[in-house]
């Protein structure tokens, strides 16, 4: 087998490809972590949301009581 300038240059190229390739790869699976970490947190979020919408909802209704109550004492 003879080796010469083309062959080893291209087996260079290939090597940093390969090396590319797997920086690549790399950043694609912390990317995939980081974007599942990501919705998690949305979930977390949204059923804080929905936590706190049921409260105001709630209170809302308490204070309409409250102030059907109190102007129905004032009227007697």
């Amino acid at each position: 087998m003879v080796r010469d300038i083309v062959e080893e240059s291209l087996e260079e190229e290939v090597s940093d490809l390969q090396a590319g390739v797997n920086a690549l790869r790399a950043d694609l699976s912390k990317t995939n972590r980081d974007l599942a970490e990501l919705n998690r947190a949305r979930q977390e979020i949204e059923a804080d949301l929905s936590d706190k919408k049921g409260a105001h909802d709630l209170d809302s209704e308490c204070l309409r009581l409250r102030l059907d109550r109190t102007s129905r004492i004032k009227r007697v």
